[in-house]
């Protein structure tokens, strides 16, 4: 099974990737070693093309690079991210291509991760496994989102990775999207627990986690699910609203510094 991580997400330019590189060199020191720190960037299929979108959320593509070498550069256990929206699912390979082409081939050369949002149950398996084949150091993480958990049985949800096992590392279980609504924990768990006991596929948390709630939810779910062995990461509860609609809001360094410090000690108690 995957190593699991505490992610930061939203991050969407060099100077916010060293910010957060030092945030987490301080956080990190002698903690002990049970989590990748993930740095998450979003891209969209509209970013992609060179569009510029009301999002404050978005990096801009070529840079990307860049973004993730200032996040590791502080030596220690990030695992850079990418977190993909389309809905083209049909295309997603091509688009995966077009990413890792306008990182200059520094992605393909790297350990990182590609997240898929929205494709569950729009992705064929095969179109999984060309992506596997062609960057055999990616690490794929599939997203539950809300239509899909609110929709789907639970036999069904577990049926469909059970057929992907082998083709993904990790599934977030994601009912907020970056919205900072926070998870309802005892859902969220029981869900887990069927994937776990069915499948070798690492899971993962996401939604609503602050600096102020992290630990609670950490603790309420080390508890059901009875290990620490799970993933979480944040966006929307890191961010300061600048505005109306989604997206439009800034990061904040200082949020993120206490989800994660907070993340890390509730994992390590």
């Amino acid at each position: 099974m995957s190593k699991p991580y505490i992610g930061v997400v939203g991050v969407k330019n060099i100077k916010e990737a060293f910010q957060v590189a030092d945030m987490l060199r301080e956080a990190m020191s002698g903690r002990p070693d049970t989590h990748l720190a993930q740095v998450g960037v979003q891209v969209t299929t509209r970013t992609l093309h060179g569009e510029i979108t009301e999002s404050r959320r978005n990096p801009i593509v070529s840079e990307i690079p860049e973004i993730f070498k200032a996040a590791v550069s502080i030596k220690a256990n990030v695992f850079p991210v990418v977190h993909f929206t389309t809905r083209e699912h049909e295309k997603i390979p091509q688009f995966v291509d077009k990413i890792l082409q306008l990182s200059n081939g520094y992605l393909a050369q790297h350990d990182f991760g590609l997240q898929l949002n929205g494709a569950f149950g729009k992705i064929a398996p095969e179109a999984l496994a060309s992506i596997r084949s062609k960057y055999p150091r990616l690490k794929l993480i599939l997203q539950l989102h809300r239509k899909v958990l609110d929709t789907m049985p639970i036999t069904d949800i577990v049926t469909h990775l059970k057929e992907m096992e082998t083709l993904i590392d990790y599934v977030l279980i994601d009912p907020s999207g970056g919205r900072g609504e926070e998870m309802d924990v005892s859902a969220g768990a029981f869900l887990a627990k069927q994937i776990i006991n069915q499948t070798p596929i690492a899971v993962g948390f996401a939604g609503g986690l602050r600096g102020d709630n992290v630990a609670k939810i950490v603790g309420e779910l080390r508890n059901k699910l009875g290990m620490n062995n799970f993933s979480i990461d944040a966006e929307g509860g890191l961010r300061d609203k600048v505005g109306e609609g989604y997206g439009n809001d800034d990061f904040n360094i200082k949020k993120a510094q206490k989800y994660f410090i907070n993340a890390v000690q509730a994992f390590s108690d």
